[in-house]
């Protein structure tokens, strides 16, 4: 019998009841799973861009000398991370989506196209085999550099952090050339075939 003249500090505690302790673990429990799987992306080991290159080099019957890689960066498709990887020999495009975990190719794609990239190391026998009857060469990224410091104004001693990136732009190939000159930031977008300038944009370096 409880003993109301006692002080608080001397009175019994109440048992909490057993169902409720198991309640309270089975939640915590449920909590714990739910947050591990949420995070999965932190204890996958990626397979790293060097060896979706190869993978999808492999596939392709090709060798890193006889290609021009135009893009190899890590995506997630559908809630997978991929690696998008696009390269070209002589006047073949290659489009590979490679699981990042695993390494198993998810889509592939070839496409013959009309032009053919000038850098490619591909054999002569290749070329002659795989290019159509008209081929046209890109300028180049010396080309491409030259005529974006000219739209600007500006010395390549003028001028920082050149970045220039050849690169697909609904169907066209072009270059994007990014530098940096004072407090102003400097992006053009390139014809790879005729050089002539697509997009330019300048704006404030912050």
């Amino acid at each position: 019998m409880k003993n109301n003249n006692l002080p608080a500090l001397y009175q019994p505690r109440k048992r909490r009841p057993l169902p409720f302790i198991l309640a309270a673990a089975l939640v915590l429990a449920a909590i714990l799973s739910a947050t591990a799987l949420a995070a999965p992306h932190k204890a996958a080991s990626y397979i790293g861009k060097s060896k979706a290159k190869e993978i999808a080099l492999t596939h392709a019957g090709l060798t890193e000398r006889e290609v021009t890689f135009i893009k190899a960066k890590l995506d997630r498709d559908d809630g997978v991370a991929v690696y998008d990887i696009e390269f070209y020999s002589g006047s073949t495009e290659y489009d590979y989506e490679i699981n990042a975990t695993t390494g198993a190719i998810r889509e592939y794609d070839r496409d013959i196209e009309h032009h053919q990239i000038s850098k490619t190391a591909a054999p002569a026998s290749t070329v002659q085999q795989s290019a159509p009857a008209i081929v046209d060469t890109y300028i180049g990224e010396a080309k491409a550099k030259q005529i974006a410091l000219a739209a600007a104004g500006l010395t390549e001693s003028q001028v920082r952090k050149i970045k220039i990136e050849l690169d697909r732009d609904h169907g066209r190939m072009t270059y994007e050339v990014d530098f940096k000159s004072g407090h102003m930031e400097y992006e053009y977008e390139i014809d790879a075939l005729d050089g002539a300038i697509l997009k330019s944009d300048v704006e404030h370096d912050d």
